[in-house]
């Protein structure tokens, strides 16, 4: 009688999830479901293992409940939580406004991205010597690219 009564806490838990217990199960960790559908069809109590698996994983909810039907389903609130929960809207853009936010990055890196490699094509321009582009393999025709990029 006992363990009909766990798997009727158990029961609730899952419909509450909006799940079925095989997925249940997979939410765990568990690789078979078995022993959640022992638990299900009152072969099995819940023990205190996988009250804590469960309490690990789904950690508002009560543990005590889950063992013995005293008390809600789901912890209580903090103060502090809840307070969370009902600021976070401030905190959260829409996927448009984060888009925008995204694209206006992209412009601002490749910018400077641009910017650098003008720097750097300006450097080397600056470093090589006749001699030096002989001995590293730069053709005339790049120093002619390096200037064309200056003068933009």
């Amino acid at each position: 009688m006992a363990n009909k009564i766990k798997n009727h806490y158990l029961n609730k838990l899952i419909s509450h999830l909006k799940m079925n217990s095989k997925e249940f199960s997979e939410s765990l960790g568990y690789k078979r479901p078995d022993r959640i559908y022992h638990i299900l069809n009152g072969r099995n109590g819940v023990s205190s293992e996988v009250a804590n698996d469960i309490c690990r994983i789904y950690d508002n909810v009560d543990y005590n409940w889950l063992m013995t039907g005293i008390g809600d389903m789901l912890k209580k609130e903090s103060a502090d939580s809840k307070l969370l929960n009902d600021n976070i809207e401030e905190f959260v853009v829409s996927k448009k406004e984060l888009w925008e936010m995204l694209k206006n990055m992209e412009k601002t890196l490749s910018s400077q991205q641009e910017e650098n490699l003008i720097l750097v094509k300006l450097m080397q321009d600056k470093i090589l010597t006749p001699a030096l582009r002989r001995e590293v393999g730069v053709a005339n025709e790049e120093k002619d690219d390096v200037n064309f990029a200056n003068a933009k």
